[in-house]
């Protein structure tokens, strides 16, 4: 049995992008439009930034006002383009309401900050 070994260069620039698409294949990061992509791994970032705070304070970094502003800047769209796809991860699941109300990062799409991803492709 041989195995090829494939790393992955990242950069902390593209690296939520680049986890968001080797995970393409998988719902629902495969129904995503490419600003949605885009916006999506900035959050990741800025969610990413804050590990040490308590899920509602990193949310509301994470998803508010001065976030999305930054995001729009970035992306070089008007704040109102970004609100629009904001309402396209709500529809996709990627972003939920929680318990409070607010708007949070859906856990269980929450990429972690990591450092690298290896994919082993193992022949017979």
């Amino acid at each position: 049995m041989s195995k090829l070994v494939r790393d992955i260069d990242i950069t902390d620039e593209n690296k939520y992008l680049i986890f968001i698409d080797l995970l393409g294949i998988y719902k629902p990061y495969s129904l995503l439009r490419k600003r949605e992509k885009e916006v999506f791994a900035m959050l990741l970032e800025i969610y990413n930034k804050y590990p040490n705070l308590d899920v509602v304070d990193r949310n509301k970094l994470t998803i508010g006002y001065d976030s999305r502003q930054a995001i729009s800047d970035k992306l070089g769209v008007s704040k109102f383009v970004v609100y629009n796809i904001m309402t396209e991860l709500k529809d996709k699941q990627l972003i939920i309401e929680s318990e409070t109300k607010n708007d949070i990062i859906n856990p269980k799409y929450a990429i972690p900050d990591l450092e690298s991803i290896t994919f082993n492709f193992i022949t017979k």
